[in-house]
């Protein structure tokens, strides 16, 4: 798909303010004083524009946020007024990119950055425990029938260049959520990457490293286009949760890091969106696991506790066409956790608590489903549901099961 881009259009041209009229000199004369004053009118104008913007942070960033939805007229589509919230971003550490932060970030983060190669593929990947455990992307090493590779060929990385291939054990890997771990053992040195401890916000900056098309420790920088994106081809759930990058990423930056502005990972490079004229390279759309999902399956996969089972809830359902936006229940299983849990047909599901706690929208029934997949088997998991027929908001909780016998739900 070809990106289209809006050139860069040429300034207005501006009518000379000291243009006279064609009239009598008396009136060529008024004109003239109409126009320096409207000169020093504009001036004053600009310096005290200048003057308040001189005064805010200028790290400062403007989301746009939706405030109220006006009809125009029975014929014509809904328009949205907007307003300019400003998203102080100075605040958020390594939210903002400069020259100075990058090369913090690379400092801070290169020499935890590896290559990865196996007889299925290649990609890329980082040091994220001193025990020499790198995470990566699960597809990375895993074959197209589903076959994980029991070892990889793992790029140290010494300075900036990789200086050494040493062989690594594959621990696992979570087809779920596309995350993967591999044991290196080495007498090496290596530096094991930071973890950001806050969430990404919109519009932050962010950092990718990785080997695409086997250029090893390439750098590019972007920004964080939007969050809990969920991610479906088909029946097939992609991604939950993830943080949307317009970041370069390309064939060989999956499993590579994703960082702030001062190097600490934010999430995990593992898909990008390609269009649909079989293009292969970036296109503006590319998608990280949350580096606090990434960490909850490298650990359930180190300590054998990942479960591979799905998880069932036990509802029917689909997306309202109209009205308020999220997944419309339609019947629910008697016995069932949504049962269980005070879940009815005419509910609509709004939003969903993820593994660490947040609420994330829910804006589809798809989205639900998929929330529900990519948890195992007794967890916990919240709602938040909207009852029309009281008005009311309510957050109900289901510990989910496995899927039934005879059951596609």
């Amino acid at each position: 798909m070809t990106n289209h881009y809006s050139p860069n259009r040429p300034p207005p041209l501006r009518p000379n303010p000291f243009r006279q009229s064609q009239g009598k000199g008396t009136v060529a004369r008024f004109g003239l004083y109409t126009s320096l004053v409207a000169i020093l009118v504009a001036v004053l104008a600009i310096a005290f524009t200048f003057t308040v913007r001189d005064e805010g942070d200028t790290n400062a960033q403007q989301q746009v946020v939706p405030t109220t939805t006006i009809p125009i007229s029975d014929t014509t589509p809904t328009q949205t007024r907007t307003t300019l919230i400003p998203v102080d971003l100075s605040n958020l550490p390594g939210g903002t990119c400069n020259q100075a932060t990058r090369t913090s970030a690379v400092n801070n983060f290169i020499e935890s950055s590896v290559t990865i190669q196996t007889e299925i593929s290649s990609g890329s990947g980082f040091f994220y425990d001193d025990s020499g455990l790198v995470m990566t992307a699960a597809h990375v090493v895993t074959g197209a029938d589903g076959q994980v590779a029991a070892t990889a060929l793992v790029g140290i990385t010494q300075g900036t260049e990789i200086s050494h291939n040493v062989r690594g054990q594959v621990l696992g890997a979570d087809q779920r959520t596309d995350i993967a771990v591999i044991k290196v053992e080495t007498d090496l040195p290596f530096k094991v990457a930071v973890f950001d401890p806050n969430t990404v916000v919109l519009g932050q900056n962010v950092i990718a490293f990785g080997s695409p098309f086997g250029l090893e420790n390439s750098v590019t920088e972007g920004i964080v286009s939007q969050v809990n994106r969920t991610v479906i081809n088909g029946t097939e759930v992609l991604g939950l949760d993830l943080i949307q990058t317009d970041t370069s990423i390309n064939s060989g930056n999956s499993g590579g890091a994703l960082t702030n502005c001062i190097g600490q990972v934010v999430g995990v490079n593992i898909l990008i969106q390609t269009g649909n004229t079989g293009t292969s390279g970036n296109v503006g759309v590319g998608f990280a696991v949350p580096s606090k999902q990434a960490q909850r399956i490298a650990s359930q996969i180190v300590d054998g506790t990942l479960s591979t089972e799905t998880a069932y809830l036990g509802i029917r359902g689909g997306t309202p066409q109209e009205g308020r936006r999220g997944a419309r229940v339609e019947s629910v299983d008697s016995g069932t956790p949504a049962d269980l849990a005070g879940l009815k047909p005419a509910d609509l599901v709004i939003g969903i608590e993820n593994e660490v706690g947040e609420l994330i929208p829910i804006t589809s029934f798809d989205q639900l489903l998929a929330s529900v997949q990519l948890r195992a088997p007794k967890d916990s998991i919240t709602f938040q549901v909207y009852r029309s027929d009281v008005d009311e908001t309510l957050m109900l909780t289901a510990v989910l099961t496995t899927v039934p016998t005879n059951t596609t739900q």
